[in-house]
């Protein structure tokens, strides 16, 4: 079964719960009287606060629906035709039951029968051009009346490389649609030409606005990519339609959501293709946007400090790096020699600084060791450089050859390293 077929399946399900909604809808006549006589007004018929819900419903149905069609076929394709052709406009004084009962199954049918043309003559969507990748964009679906929270997001995402080319935000200047732009058709567009990743702003004011309930739904049905972010007065309870509860949110004003934030921020780093920016710069970021967004937030003692731990760190570093430029290090190594039971013992400088005043002690000295030139002081050892010592090895030899050194530097002067050497 192919991915459109499931698609357009799934929209039929819902509609099928429509139906259902609508089959429950009952009369709610009420009477009128006169001196005289008493009787039912028959020109209420329906609950209208229910006659309403169910519109609203049908109507995002349809609207989710033609998106999805037009992701898998096309705006002009005839079965996207097929299906707007059933959505009709309703007139005062309609039997809204009636009517909306017909629009539903006739939207069904049409769907149906876009599935049946697939199996005899094949999905078109499988044949439509795959080198026409789709851009990627982070798209923030949120309620106007939340500006300062969204204010506060985007110059999040600012600070992670994010500019126009991938962010939208309708409410911000310079992501949002130009002027003489109809927003619904932008929209549109944008769900339609680009490859997605909504952030929802879930908030009291989101489950007010039509059109932000329009893009989850849309979202959902074209199966982007999303992540759902609750305001500090918003609860998890509370979060209806189908971008629910039971998916993994981040709450602002929670205890998790300085890792979750940060999980959002690679996830969106990967989506987009951009490289990673700083642990320290994130955590800063990170803790200013939720300054701005949850009156609650105090920052632990962790990270007020991390910049100034930083810091610390790097001055330790550069101070490490500028004592060991004044230092010489010297080391010896033992390695075979071309004749028989011969060695030769090498005494170098692994610093980076030339050593003086080279003093070597053979600690244990042995007579089955045989060291063919004293082991006299080396005047100086510029860095890498070395002097070499032959050695002559006796049956029954010690395995180690224990030497201390002494040396002074541009550091400090009598440094000193002991060390067993294998023979």
């Amino acid at each position: 079964m192919s991915k459109a077929i499931e698609a357009i399946n799934e929209r039929i399900s819902l509609a099928d719960s429509i139906l259902s909604k609508l089959s429950e809808l009952a009369r709610t006549p009420r009477t009128r009287s006169s001196s005289r006589v008493i009787s039912i007004d028959t020109t209420i018929r329906y609950d209208s606060s229910s006659v309403n819900q169910i519109k609203d419903d049908l109507a995002k149905w349809q609207f989710v629906t033609k998106e999805l069609l037009i992701k898998y076929f096309g705006e002009d394709n005839r079965f996207t035709k097929r299906f707007e052709d059933t959505i009709v406009e309703h007139k005062i004084g309609q039997d809204y039951k009636a009517e909306l009962t017909r629009e539903t199954e006739d939207g069904i049918n049409a769907l149906r029968s876009i599935i049946e043309s697939i199996h005899i003559s094949g999905d078109p969507s499988e044949n439509r051009s795959k080198d026409s990748a789709k851009v990627p964009l982070v798209f923030i679906s949120h309620s106007s009346k939340d500006i300062a929270f969204v204010e506060a997001l985007v110059e999040l995402l600012e600070g992670i490389g994010l500019d126009e080319k991938t962010l939208f935000c309708s409410s911000i200047p310079g992501y949002w649609i130009g002027l003489s732009k109809d927003i619904y058709e932008a929209l549109l567009a944008l769900f339609n030409e680009r490859e997605l990743y909504v952030l929802f702003v879930h908030s009291p004011n989101f489950y007010n606005s039509y059109v932000s309930l329009n893009e989850m739904g849309a979202a959902w049905a074209l199966k982007a990519k999303y992540c759902s972010i609750l305001t500090s007065d918003m609860e998890f309870s509370a979060m209806t339609a189908v971008v629910n509860s039971h998916e993994v949110a981040i709450k602002v004003n929670n205890a998790d959501a300085k890792p979750r934030l940060t999980e959002l921020k690679n996830s969106i780093l990967e989506f987009l293709g951009k490289p990673a920016i700083s642990d320290v710069i994130w955590e800063r970021k990170r803790d200013k946007f939720l300054q701005a967004v949850d009156p609650s937030y105090r920052p632990d003692s962790s990270s007020q400090s991390v910049t100034e731990e930083y810091q610390q760190l790097m001055i330790e570093k550069m101070k490490k790096e500028k004592e060991d430029l004044l230092k010489a290090s010297i080391k010896g190594n033992i390695f075979p020699a071309s004749q028989r039971g011969g060695r030769h013992l090498r005494i170098f400088n692994a610093g980076k600084s030339v050593a003086r005043n080279i003093r070597v002690e053979w600690l244990n000295e042995d007579q089955t060791v045989i060291l063919h030139s004293s082991l006299e002081v080396i005047e100086d050892l510029t860095p890498q450089n070395y002097r070499d010592y032959r050695i002559s090895l006796i049956n029954g030899h010690p395995q180690t050859m224990r030497l201390r050194y002494t040396w002074d530097d541009d550091f400090k002067t009598d440094n000193t390293l002991e060390e067993g050497l294998q023979l």
